[in-house]
């Protein structure tokens, strides 16, 4: 299909790399609060989470590629952790992690409800 459309490709590869990069930032701050397998268990449950709310929120829909390339976006950001803020952990960047990582999670669970509450009543019928 992508040779006969290829500007779908482009906006494809775009939806993946968004995916992708969007929970990143979670994969980074987890592991300041828990272990590593803990953070990616988590991060699983975040985008089971989010492809179940677009699911029954009718929109979007349920999509295994979307939740391979968010769990590869969590996986890349416990990898970045571990190369790079690992060797500067100390009780000031967990105490920054914690706090980021509650902030992160409240707004998520926000932006959820509301796509399924919120959001689709504001659509025309």
């Amino acid at each position: 299909i992508f040779f006969i459309f290829p500007q779908l490709l482009g906006e494809y590869v775009v939806e993946q790399t968004i995916n992708v990069l969007a929970l990143v930032p979670f994969g980074i701050l987890a592991p300041f609060i828990m272990k590593k397998w803990q953070a990616l268990l988590c991060g699983i449950l975040f985008t089971l989470a989010i492809e179940f709310t677009q699911l029954f929120a009718r929109f979007g829909g349920f999509d295994v590629i979307d939740m391979a390339t968010n769990t590869l976006g969590v996986a890349i950001g416990i990898l970045l952790q571990w190369l790079w803020l690992g060797k500067l952990s100390s009780p000031a960047i967990d105490k920054a992690s914690k706090i980021c990582l509650y902030i992160f999670v409240p707004v998520s669970i926000y932006a959820l409800y509301s796509l399924i509450f919120i959001f689709p009543a504001t659509l025309p019928a």
